[in-house]
Formats: structure tokens, sequence, C-alpha cells
């Protein structure tokens, strides 16, 4: 995605963010990039599920196996296939979203 904007919320572990993030136009295209360290034990079968509401809503929900991960230095980057806001009258409006990291921790 040469030339477009990057946006890198601050976001914390168990944190509970409270208000607008950040606003993408309708029919953006966009690419969701994680970057994570594995510290201590391998991380096994590492989960990403994200699901959307408007206005209470459930409009959209995905889900994605990420992989096993190794302790190591240096963060791992993983990135997300693109996508599309959505466009047009009904589209409009607010959104929200819950996105979730699991996996299993073995020693």
């Amino acid at each position: 995605m040469t030339g477009l904007k990057t946006l890198e919320p601050d976001v914390k572990i168990n944190g509970k963010p409270k208000g607008l993030w950040f606003t993408l136009k309708e029919g953006s295209r966009y690419r969701l990039k994680f970057t994570f360290q594995v510290s201590d034990n391998i991380v096994s079968g590492l989960k990403y599920s994200n699901t959307v509401w408007k206005t209470g809503v459930k409009v959209d929900s995905s889900k994605e196996i990420i992989g096993t991960f190794s302790p190591q230095q240096e963060p791992y980057t993983h990135e997300m296939p693109e996508e599309t806001t959505p466009s047009g009258i009904s589209a409009r409006g607010s959104y929200s979203a819950r996105t979730l990291h699991s996996g299993q921790p073995q020693e």
C-alpha cells in the first residue's frame, strides 16, 4: 500500500480504550499490522479475532490463526490481508470494534 498514511494507535496490553482512536473514510483501503514480542515461552496457535458493531448491531466478524512463535529478542510482525471500509449512505456512521489475540504458552 505504497503512499498511504500509516496510523499507529498506542494499544496497551489489557487496555480498555475509551473514545475515538482514529477515523477512516468510506471506501478506504487498509491493512492491520501487529508487532509483538515473545519473551519467555513458545506461544502456540496465536489467534486473532475481530468483531465490529454499528449502533449496537454486529456487522462483521473475522478470525485468523497467525501461527506459533518462539521467544526471541527481535519483535515479530504480522500483516493482515488488505480490506476496504464500507461505503454508501447506509454504511456511514460510527463503528466500534473488539479485537482479541489469544494463544497457549508452552514451556
